[in-house]
């Protein structure tokens, strides 16, 4: 196995992960109306700061 093989297996290795965090404005805001959340652009900034702080 390569190195940069042994490296993304390490990455992606139970519980870990990669997040995928680029996500279209409409689709954050759909994902904050299912909780009951408006889709303003105060809440998700809120949210990406919960999430990568």
């Amino acid at each position: 196995m390569t190195r940069l093989s042994e490296l993304a297996q390490f990455l992606v290795k139970q519980p870990k992960g990669i997040l995928a965090a680029d996500e279209s404005n409409a689709t954050m805001d759909n994902r904050l109306l299912s909780i009951g959340l408006d889709g303003t652009e105060f809440r998700r900034k809120g949210w990406r700061e919960l999430i990568f702080s």
